[in-house]
């Protein structure tokens, strides 16, 4: 085994923001770089092509862990799912009786869905 690991990163040439950008917008002749390639969220925001580590510097939220203040990446500091089931049935006996089912398949989550019958 070779004792001389080259990066793969290490054989390019670093490129500045501004020169990918001139490059791209060469790339998109003649189009709107900012409606072919920034998106706007249902929350309201844009998201950009690219992101470097200068846009992201000075913020307090880098620091931090998931589960630790300010809670920008989940107020949960584990990584446990729930494996959800559905129960749809038309009496609670049928209902048990599925769920009891699914609970020895792996499941550990359940939500029913009853039928009102009226007598």
């Amino acid at each position: 085994m070779a004792e001389n690991k080259e990066k793969l990163f290490d054989q390019f040439p670093g490129v500045s923001y501004d020169e990918w950008r001139a490059k791209v917008e060469a790339d998109l002749k003649g189009a709107d770089f900012n409606k072919k390639l920034v998106w706007r969220t249902n929350e309201g925001f844009n998201v950009e092509p690219i992101y470097r580590a200068e846009d992201i510097a000075g913020l307090k939220t880098t620091d931090s862990l998931p589960g630790e203040y300010p809670y920008v990446r989940g107020t949960r500091a584990d990584n446990n799912w729930l494996t959800r089931q559905e129960i749809i049935a038309e009496t609670p006996a049928e209902a048990n009786k599925v769920a009891l089912d699914v609970l020895t398949k792996g499941v550990n989550s359940l939500g029913f869905k009853l039928s009102l019958i009226h007598i």
